[in-house]
């Protein structure tokens, strides 16, 4: 299932994992030269070759050699002045740099922007394998540098001349690490000799609890991470201020720490999407994240505190902090609010989050919601699209009440996985039925014999704008009922994603890897299942 915190388009998505990526160009370059390359029928990019099998390739142009030699020779690219270069020629330039490793020309690059926003994911070479951490992972034979700290040199030592404002370095949800690491620059622009730990703590403490000793820890820590690039940083420069936007993860000391001093130096952090979960001696009440980020940029939020519900004032502090967002579309507290402990968490909840008129996306997964989601969700009138019950003890009366919900017929995701709905097959299909315009539901996990499944997916075969389907058991079902069951699913006409297998521990075995070989086994008979249906294109997993 999707995550409450990505943006997904239901119409166009597709969730089939066969999706092609439009970026990857067909052609790879080594040196001056381009090689060329093609896609065969499955989507693969292959070499091209001509009928001797030698790869085809063809000069670059000579635009773009005049580009590598300029950023390959740091002499030539300090003697650019920014007036005499066409600023829209930088970011070709800086993409031309990235591309070979020529890290001074980037910093450079960095340092003399003469625009006014850098959108750091467009400016990434199409050729390069974008991974998840491709900001923060080494560079081969940098000594640890990353493009990332690169990309920070350039900051710290910005020009006078420049025309930075803004740098955008959203795009890498997944990479904890970049967020971490754009939360140090306020520290690093600091002077030495101004790094003390109570004049740290004078600052600090108007934002977080936080001891003198840690934030001693903290300098010692950054000042050894550092010690080779920080003796090139010109330290204390007045410029900016310059906004820097990332995904905000406040899940690391780092990050609010980074926070809390960015007022006392030329940058500012801003963001959309915030993570929060506690941390060990760097607390940050949530309702002080409005002194160090703009409350109205934040429209994704998730909170992560299976303790909350422990301490009425830190949940009564999270009710108060949601009030300050009148932009949040999307709202996740997984392992959070749990009605055992704290019995009137979703009544508090609710009454807290009706008052979001934007909101839409609700993630409550691994919540204890046991025989109170009419409590939490019935005053709420906005037109909710993605509700994540996973693993809440629902109850059957729970069931039945999200039968009667007046917003079920918007919703476009469901997942009601890892709830008792042993009996309960009947109520399954009667929500499918007033759910129009659902595109993913999940009932993973859930108990549920092979009669309730199959009732199920006879039902989903009527969803006509269906695209995901999760129907996972504890154990694998007997290879006949698997085969009745994909017939149902291949009558589902926009069906293009099935989550049908459970994890290879599941599966018999004397040991791991003979476990995983029969879940392989098993999931081949199956895809040679769907091709006899003439269901291919459906992603079996």
């Amino acid at each position: 299932m999707n995550d409450c915190m990505d943006d997904v388009n239901y119409k166009t998505k597709d969730f089939s994992g066969f999706e092609i990526s439009p970026s990857h160009p067909m052609w790879m370059t080594d040196t001056h030269f381009i090689y060329h390359m093609h896609r065969n029928d499955e989507g693969e990019v292959l070499w091209s070759k001509d009928e001797i099998g030698r790869h085809i390739c063809s000069p670059r142009r000579l635009s773009e050699i005049c580009m590598r030699f300029l950023v390959s020779n740091p002499i030539h690219i300090a003697r650019l002045r920014l007036g005499d270069v066409p600023s829209d020629l930088y970011p070709a330039l800086l993409t031309e740099s990235i591309f070979n490793r020529e890290l001074h020309s980037v910093q450079y690059l960095i340092s003399t922007w003469p625009l006014p926003v850098l959108d750091v994911r467009n400016v990434l070479p199409l050729e390069d394998n974008i991974t998840y951490n491709y900001l923060t992972q080494p560079l081969e034979g940098e000594e640890s540098l990353s493009l990332t700290d690169v990309f920070m040199y350039g900051l710290l030592c910005l020009k006078k001349e420049s025309r930075l404002k803004l740098i955008n370095f959203c795009g890498f949800k997944n990479d904890r690490k970049l967020c971490r690491e754009l939360s140090r620059l306020p520290f690093l622009w600091y002077h030495v000799e101004e790094r003390k730990s109570r004049h740290f703590h004078s600052i600090l403490s108007k934002h977080l609890n936080i001891s003198v000793e840690k934030i001693q820890k903290y300098i010692n820590k950054i000042c050894c991470i550092f010690s080779n690039l920080d003796p090139y940083i010109p330290h204390g420069e007045q410029f900016g201020p310059v906004t820097v936007v990332f995904e905000c993860k406040v899940t690391l000391e780092d990050v609010p720490i980074g926070l809390a001093l960015q007022y006392e130096t030329p940058f500012r952090f801003a963001c959309q999407k915030v993570w929060f979960e506690p941390i060990s001696e760097v607390i940050m009440p949530f309702t002080n994240i409005g002194n160090v980020v703009r409350l109205r940029d934040i429209t994704h939020l998730q909170i992560t505190d299976p303790l909350l519900c422990t301490e009425v004032k830190k949940f009564n502090d999270l009710l108060e902090g949601l009030l300050l967002l009148p932009n949040l579309t999307s709202l996740s507290l997984p392992n959070t609010i749990h009605i055992n402990v704290y019995p009137n968490a979703a009544h508090e909840l609710s009454q807290t989050i009706r008052h979001l008129p934007r909101l839409q996306k609700l993630n409550l997964s691994a919540c204890n919601l046991k025989e109170c989601l009419d409590m939490l969700l019935t005053d709420l009138n906005q037109h909710i699209h993605f509700l994540n019950l996973c693993d809440c003890r629902l109850s059957k009366n729970d069931i039945q009440f999200l039968l009667q919900w007046e917003n079920l017929k918007f919703l476009q995701e469901l997942n009601l996985s890892r709830n008792d709905l042993k009996n309960l097959a009947y109520l399954c299909v009667d929500i499918l039925h007033q759910m129009p315009d659902i595109v993913c539901f999940g009932i993973s996990y859930t108990s549920l014999s092979d009669v309730g499944l199959r009732q199920i997916i006879k039902k989903c075969i009527e969803c006509s704008k269906l695209k995901m389907i999760t129907i996972q058991t504890f154990t694998p079902l007997p290879i006949q009922d698997i085969y009745i069951l994909l017939n149902e699913c291949a009558q589902i006409a926009s069906l293009q994603k099935c989550m049908f297998f459970p994890d290879g521990y599941a599966f018999p075995g004397i040991n791991e890897a003979e476990r995983v070989q029969n879940r392989h086994i098993m999931l081949e008979l199956c895809l040679q299942c769907l091709e006899q249906l003439g269901r291919s294109d459906i992603c079996l997993e």
